[in-house]
């Protein structure tokens, strides 16, 4: 099983496309039911030892999230055997994930958008801003007005906006490229937090005045 694993994981990123996170959560899945279940060959691999990793799992503490995570990988690699190595495994139709019950996704309503943006302390004085918090002001623009994940939204650099037709491309989930566009209110805040700015750092949003890019744990610990 062990001698399959990296194939596996090449196959994922150069055929699927995995993300670099995939990549990591399924070979360190991997790799941890080799040491529940041994270093079977797959086509050795039965669903005693499906229940095997199972039961781990919950001795562990570990929650239905995780476990899904562990057994889609085993199910995903004994299917790569199958059908690109030929080897005659187990019917994957035989595992089972968990069941993970759905949450209830929570919106802010329109109001309470406004009421969260305005509350952002962009002016230090009536004469001035606090670049910091005018930084995070952009930044949270760019989020409402493009509809860009978090990290999406960190990783712009400054060459990346076009200004002239309010797009920009970007490397999303699953290392793919798609252009996003930005309102005509989130440009008008780039391009003031831009003027404003002394550094010449590359990315879009930045820590300080030396340029230092701006990441999410930063940007948490810096507006709180």
């Amino acid at each position: 099983m062990s001698e399959l694993v990296p194939y596996f994981l090449g196959y994922g990123k150069v055929e699927r496309n995995w993300s670099d996170t995939t990549l990591r959560t399924y070979g360190n899945s991997l790799r941890w039911i080799i040491r529940i279940i041994g270093d079977l060959p797959p086509q050795r691999i039965r669903l005693e030892h499906v229940l095997r990793v199972k039961a781990d799992c919950v001795r562990r503490g570990a929650g239905n999230h995780h476990t899904a995570t562990v057994v889609a990988a085993l199910k995903s690699f004994l299917r790569f055997c199958q059908l690109s190595v030929g080897l005659e495994t187990m019917d994957v139709q035989q595992i089972r994930c968990p069941r993970i019950p759905k949450t209830e996704v929570l919106y802010l309503t329109p109001e309470e958008v406004q009421q969260f943006v305005a509350a952002i302390p962009i002016h230090k004085s009536q004469r001035g801003f606090d670049l910091k918090w005018l930084c995070f002001r952009t930044l949270v623009e760019v989020l409402l007005g493009t509809g860009v994940r978090i990290s999406e939204g960190l990783s712009l650099k400054r060459t990346s906006v076009n200004f002239q037709t309010g797009e920009a491309t970007i490397v999303g989930k699953g290392n793919k490229e798609r252009v996003i566009f930005f309102s005509p209110r989130s440009l008008n805040w780039i391009k003031e937090y831009l003027t404003r700015r002394k550094d010449g750092g590359e990315s879009l949003f930045v820590v300080g005045t030396n340029g230092r890019p701006l990441t999410l744990s930063t940007a948490l610990t810096r507006t709180t």
